[in-house]
């Protein structure tokens, strides 16, 4: 395996992550990446179980690894500027994980208004989360402040502002599309970011090829 420099939080990071939204064994699965040199693990709390089968294998495997979660989605009707329930939200993601605290925390969807309304200040991209998590950062509950999202180019703006140190952004580097590279990596550069290209297969479909379906036209791909 090899690492890199993570952006401006001076960690070395694996090159391949571990994504933990869709693990159903989790303890082998978090073994065989620490076996592999994987040091860094993704989930969040609109991931259904994923944080608790996450705890179960940490606490299973007891060998170190870099731990990422996500603010949204809980409790549930969900609140982005319910400061109290995003704090109780974050505790029970400690509690989930069986951590005291995360190395990385993020803006889960920061970039979407229309789902999760994170911000009084659209300019500058504030709001009770960016307070709490600066909070939680001070009290050592956390290292580094994150962004998880999906639409690039909303999320370059978010990003100018310089408040965070890790960017993941989801489906937009790969080789059927490259939003990230175009509006993404020019801003993580910037204000040196570290940038995590989540799911560079298409969540698989680009483990093999598509000739039949390509060559015959099949209507579910137009």
């Amino acid at each position: 395996m090899k690492y890199r420099k993570f952006g401006r939080t001076g960690l070395q990071v694996s090159e391949v992550s571990l994504g933990f939204a869709f693990t159903s064994e989790p303890i082998p699965v978090l073994t065989m990446a620490l076996d592999a040199g994987i040091n860094l693990v993704d989930t969040a709390a609109g991931y259904g179980d994923s944080e608790d089968r996450l705890g179960t294998a940490l606490k299973a495997c007891k060998r170190p690894i870099m731990v990422e979660t996500k603010f949204g989605g809980r409790p549930w009707p969900f609140n982005p500027k319910d400061k109290a329930a995003l704090r109780k939200s974050f505790e029970d993601s400690l509690k989930n994980l069986n951590l005291d605290s995360v190395d990385i925390l993020m803006i889960h969807e920061p970039d979407r208004p229309g789902q999760y309304d994170w911000y009084d200040d659209y300019k500058n991209f504030t709001g009770p989360v960016t307070e709490l998590m600066q909070e939680l950062k001070d009290e050592g509950l956390i290292k580094f402040l994150g962004l998880g999202g999906t639409t690039a180019y909303e999320m370059a703006n978010v990003m100018d502002t310089g408040q965070f140190d890790v960017v993941l952004s989801a489906f937009n580097y790969s080789l059927l599309w490259r939003e990230a590279e175009q509006a993404i990596i020019p801003v993580a550069k910037k204000h040196d970011i570290a940038v995590i290209c989540a799911s560079p297969l298409q969540q698989g479909w680009l483990i093999r090829r598509w000739d039949d379906e390509v060559n015959n036209g099949a209507s579910w791909l137009s």
